[in-house]
């Protein structure tokens, strides 16, 4: 025949080498960001951003930069779990005083603004834990 030559089939597989490797990423656990503003709108910077899981005491995760805007990066959560977050300055309020949950599981982001206004004394709300650095 003059047309042209079929080619061979294969008789063995693709060694595994020879093949992309497919990888599964499974994040589970909580990214946090926000705002914080007088109630002016005017941004308000040097706060601190605090989390606490279930009965644990809060640590910082954040602090708001001198626009009002702070970022928590990733926090491993592998299960259920209750988280609260608020915001801590001497000489502020916040409203909201703090933002509570459930977690359930897999990658939760979360946008929380809070608004401050000066004020004397110690806060009107009890927080759901103190807040460590």
């Amino acid at each position: 025949t003059d047309g042209l030559a079929a080619s061979p089939i294969p008789t063995q597989a693709p060694s595994p080498g020879s093949r992309p490797a497919i990888q599964e990423i499974s994040t589970t656990g909580l990214m946090l960001s926000g705002n914080v503003r007088l109630e002016n709108s005017t941004p308000l910077g040097n706060v601190q951003i605090c989390r606490s899981f279930a009965a644990y005491d809060g640590e910082t995760v954040a602090t708001s930069d001198d626009s009002g805007h702070y970022e928590a990066g990733l926090t491993f959560i592998p299960g259920i779990e209750t988280i609260g977050v608020w915001p801590k300055l001497e000489g502020y309020s916040f409203d909201p005083p703090f933002y509570t949950w459930v977690h359930y599981h897999g990658l939760e982001t979360r946008t929380l603004d809070f608004i401050a206004k000066i004020s004397s004394g110690t806060p009107e709300i009890s927080f759901p834990a103190e807040c460590g650095s």
